[in-house]
């Protein structure tokens, strides 16, 4: 059964002082905007959720001066510039971050958005991206790609009118759009709808095989199921900042789904062409307009898991040699060799002393990996499913 999921991925918000033209701001810009940072430390639990606030040295885009919280595998940052009082204050949460918060928080974006509302800043979205997720719904990218090459997919606006008879007129007005796929084989995995000035984007994709190739975070949901496509909306410039003031008006989990719902259907509302004739809309479009009519969605599990070390593992199945080298070991020697081997390997461990790099790995992904799997076969269960616990043939 088909399921659709809805949900924020990312967002950058921008806070800016209240006075922000005051001689007292300028002249002092840099101390104000230490004392925004550590107002939206405070009132967000950045330090509580995340941990201690620390210097990122992968700075936002633009600004000189960053810092994040605690030591983790995902990206966020809070920063700004010394010099420019009109940028403002900018945090970036990335997917896995927000993840993360809502995971620890139990807060929905809407409701950290109201949470670090305060006096002395305005806080607005300066880009906010929406998810609708459909899962087991055998929706294709490349099958999209394709009706929009051939001219059977397009964006519409529907727009009534009153006739002079005093009925009422409904019509459906083509938006047009840039869009441009990309190739795998035969295959179109991901496309963009959009212009990257526009401040609406669209990327249309296959989450599932996303997840699988990089190992993502979302890997054993990727895996327990038959098809997952995403489409991911950018929302930017005035757009974001209309839909700051809607989720700050948000009460309720129904209320930010519908929102959501809302905001794909007004900017990419897909309907078939046939013949040059408007028809239906499309199924993915039909979906959400169902949804909204029967108020039957989900929200997007913020639940992500680290999988990183499962690089590691498969370089070590197929990529460093281990199996020619215990292959040899066996057929000389038989599996009594094999497990001396191992033993050794195992007592030279309270030996080996990790280098930089290897120390830096474990304060980011340690604890993902303690808090998400409390014993290592749980991990291999999600992550390497046994057919894939196989080392690929070498000649």
């Amino acid at each position: 059964m088909g399921l659709l999921e809805l949900g924020v991925d990312e967002f950058t918000v921008v806070c800016r002082p209240t006075a922000l033209h005051s001689n007292f701001v300028r002249d002092n810009w840099p101390h104000v905007a230490q004392n925004i940072i550590q107002k939206l430390s405070d009132r967000g639990d950045l330090e509580t959720v995340l941990g201690p606030i620390r210097t990122e040295l992968k700075c936002l885009k633009g600004y000189t001066h960053g810092y994040t919280f605690g030591e983790h595998s995902f990206y966020s940052c809070v920063a700004y510039h010394m010099d420019r009082d009109d940028m403002g204050v900018a945090l970036r949460f990335s997917a896995q971050a927000l993840d993360y918060y809502s995971d620890k928080s139990g807060l929905k974006v809407y409701e950290f958005l109201g949470k670090i509302q305060d006096t002395a800043y305005t806080a607005r979205f300066s880009r906010i991206d929406f998810t609708a997720d459909y899962m087991n719904c055998g929706i294709d990218p490349t099958k999209i790609y394709q009706k929009l090459m051939d001219g059977q997919l397009a964006i519409f606006r529907e727009k009534t009118r009153k006739t002079a008879s005093g009925k009422t007129e409904t019509s459906y007005l083509k938006i047009p759009f840039s869009y441009r796929g990309f190739l795998k084989a035969s295959e179109v995995p991901t496309i963009y709808l959009g212009s990257q000035k526009s401040n609406a984007l669209l990327r249309i994709y296959d989450k599932r095989r996303e997840q699988i190739e990089r190992k993502g975070p979302k890997l054993d949901k990727a895996l327990a199921c038959e098809d997952w496509t995403r489409f991911e909306a950018v929302f930017k410039g005035d757009y974001a900042h209309q839909l700051t003031d809607q989720l700050l008006s948000v009460k309720s989990e129904d209320e930010y789904l519908t929102l959501i719902a809302n905001s794909f259907l007004q900017k990419f509302d897909f309907r078939e062409v046939e013949n040059g004739v408007v028809q239906n809309e499309a199924e993915f479009s039909e979906m959400l307009y169902d949804a909204l009519k029967q108020g039957d969605f989900a929200l997007h599990a913020p639940t992500s898991r680290n999988f990183d070390l499962i690089r590691s593992i498969q370089y070590l199945l197929n990529g460093s040699g281990l199996y020619p080298t215990l292959f040899k070991i066996r057929e000389i020697w038989g599996y009594e060799g094999v497990s001396e081997f191992v033993n050794r390997l195992i007592m030279s461990l309270d030996t080996y002393e990790p280098n930089r790099d290897c120390l830096s790995w474990i304060a980011k992904h340690g604890d993902d990996y303690k808090r998400n799997f409390s014993e290592f076969s749980l991990f291999l269960n999600s992550a390497l499913p046994f057919s894939d616990f196989v080392p690929e043939n070498t000649a």
